[in-house]
């Protein structure tokens, strides 16, 4: 049977018509996840900054759980009737639990990843280094003169090929949350087939409903330098424009990833 070509229009647009249906599932945790981001772009004590990133992550799993609940009633049963507003997404239950196991083993992979890259990159950096007789690390930039030209060329081209893998194993394993939730199982590396001839299209996606928080930042940075303490101004526009986009981006990625796994899973189970 021939691969299903993802249709990017349709995609985006299923992904934009989700959040209207959706959101009130899980405004609650939306509303806790963006608080708690606001708090840690404006805090500087280190101990404050902790908890609020720690109850942003658990928010957002929580409002994750709630927007795949709607995204895949078909499967999970109807989603409970939303709570009141304040209240609505926040729980915690197996699939909560089994999503937060799925992002702890995308992290390892990662984690792994990038520390073979390290390793490679320091090798270049030693080779290229040591050419000329024992390796000064007095600074960066007595290691970087002592690479010469070639040396800073090859660490520059590792870098970029190192991005393009990262960003390349991204999208090939973006459908590991929607089979996690949808099939009632942990579920990363057996998702890579699944986006094998459409990873490019994914790719596109993900940039098409990312432009309007991209713009959302640009803006901000520019009203910033118009202010009289530019610095503070965008510490503050920042958190309040990544506070936005956590209301209205996570709940369209996730429609559009859920949307993306339908087309693309050819027999998706259903979760126990």
């Amino acid at each position: 049977m021939a691969p299903v070509r993802l249709n990017i229009g349709e995609a985006v647009g299923e992904a934009v018509r989700f959040w209207s249906r959706s959101w009130r599932h899980a405004a609650g945790a939306l509303g806790v996840a963006a608080l708690a981001l606001i708090v840690y772009s404006v805090s500087t004590a280190p101990h404050i900054m902790g908890v609020a990133y720690g109850v942003y992550v658990v928010a957002t799993l929580m409002a994750q759980g709630a927007l795949f609940r709607v995204a895949f009633a078909d499967r999970l049963g109807p989603p409970p009737t939303p709570k009141a507003a304040p209240l609505a997404g926040l729980q915690w239950g197996p699939m909560e639990g089994r999503l937060a196991v799925t992002l702890i083993l995308m992290a390892i992979l990662f984690a792994i990843v990038v520390a073979v890259g390290l390793i490679l990159l320091a090798a270049i950096i030693v080779g290229f280094a040591s050419r000329n007789g024992p390796l000064n690390t007095a600074s960066p930039e007595a290691i970087v003169q002592a690479m010469g030209p070639g040396g800073s060329a090859a660490m520059s081209f590792v870098l970029v090929i190192a991005a393009f893998l990262f960003a390349w194993m991204s999208i090939r394993l973006s459908l590991a949350l929607p089979a996690t939730a949808a099939e009632g199982k942990v579920r990363l590396i057996s998702t890579w087939d699944l986006t094998k001839g459409n990873a490019f299209r994914i790719f596109v996606a993900y940039l098409v409903v990312s432009a309007p928080v991209l713009l959302v930042t640009v803006i901000a940075a520019l009203v910033a330098e118009g202010r009289p303490d530019p610095a503070s101004s965008r510490i503050w526009l920042n958190a309040a424009g990544s506070a936005v986009a956590v209301v209205f981006y996570l709940p369209i990625t996730v429609g559009l990833i859920a949307f993306i796994y339908r087309r693309l899973a050819p027999n998706p189970g259903a979760a126990a």
